[in-house]
């Protein structure tokens, strides 16, 4: 009688802790997926960020190598010699 018991609260119990498996298995491909989105949204705020900084970077080197050579290029125009001309930039006479 008891294993007859045992039986029949044993084997619903076995059968719901097997379909809890998939539903967890579910939940955690969902929780997955979502983790996933918001790592690759942050991916693309990052780049988006690094990608600015890199511009204002670039932006700034132009702009003080333009600085540096109307700068020479004055120089050369008041003084009609080349006192210390970086050999990069051609000389207009």
């Amino acid at each position: 009688m008891i294993h007859k018991f045992i039986l029949l609260v044993a084997l619903p119990l076995l059968f719901i802790s097997c379909g809890g498996k998939d539903k967890t298995q579910d939940q955690l491909r969902q929780i997955d997926s979502i983790v996933n989105a918001k790592v690759h949204q942050r991916e693309v705020e990052n780049a988006a960020k690094n990608d600015s900084t890199l511009k204002a970077v670039e932006a700034e080197r132009a702009d003080a190598i333009l600085k540096q050579r109307n700068d020479a290029a004055a120089t050369v125009k008041k003084t009609d010699t080349v006192v210390h001309a970086p050999a990069s930039i051609p000389l207009k006479k």
